[in-house]
């Protein structure tokens, strides 16, 4: 910000401002800047990229379902990953937040290892009917 500006601090109009948020725009004085990497940000902007992301009930359940299909069987992993395509296609219409995509991947990932898991015991299962 050069220093023949005139503008103002956003939250304290008495005080000349001497940084711009670089997420929001606003004018900040020396005590309103954050320094954030290469940045600078103002209490709220510096605020918002620590929140987590909001994730909908979907994607939870679809990564739920992914886990326990790993970890308990193979039926609920193939679930999983049909909320999870569910899911994936309503954050692509903007319909459900998009916080919950690395969960919806987890998900599909899950899916497809539990699809493969089924795959590898049915073709088990018929070599070993076939041989007795």
């Amino acid at each position: 910000m050069s220093q023949d500006s005139d503008a103002r601090c956003a939250s304290h109009p008495e005080v000349l401002a001497t940084a711009i948020c670089r997420r929001c725009g606003s004018f900040l004085c020396a005590s309103c800047a954050r320094p954030f990497e290469q940045d600078v940000l103002c209490e709220a902007c510096l605020g918002r990229q620590f929140r987590a992301p909001e994730v909908s009930w979907r994607a939870w359940l679809a990564f739920s379902l992914g886990i326990a299909g790993v970890v308990f069987g193979l039926v609920p992993g193939l679930l999983g990953w049909w909320v999870a395509e569910w899911e994936a296609r309503r954050i692509d219409r903007g319909e459900s937040p998009p916080g919950g995509r690395t969960f919806v991947d987890a998900a599909r990932k899950a899916g497809w290892l539990c699809a493969a898991g089924l795959g590898v015991t049915c073709v088990a299962l018929l070599y070993w009917f076939s041989t007795h």
